[in-house]
């Protein structure tokens, strides 16, 4: 499966590709699209298990991750 990915801050949106929540408009709550060669290896670096993310894809239609090496 193909992700999107959308960091706002220190958050990152995880959805399959071209199917955003619903609701989800990223100009207006600020968030940015991650271009990203391989986004498998980016959500793995985030430390949240990809059967997390798919669990809460298959609940919500998306799942969101906070960046631990931002964190205070």
């Amino acid at each position: 499966m193909l992700y999107d990915i959308y960091r706002r801050s220190a958050e990152y949106m995880v959805f399959p590709a071209s199917t955003p929540p619903a609701g989800f408009d990223a100009r207006k709550d600020k968030w940015k699209i991650q271009k990203e060669a391989a986004p498998e290896r980016l959500i793995v670096a985030l430390g949240k298990p990809m059967a997390q993310i798919q669990a809460d894809i298959a609940k919500t239609g998306f799942s969101l991750i906070r960046d631990r090496l931002q964190r205070s």
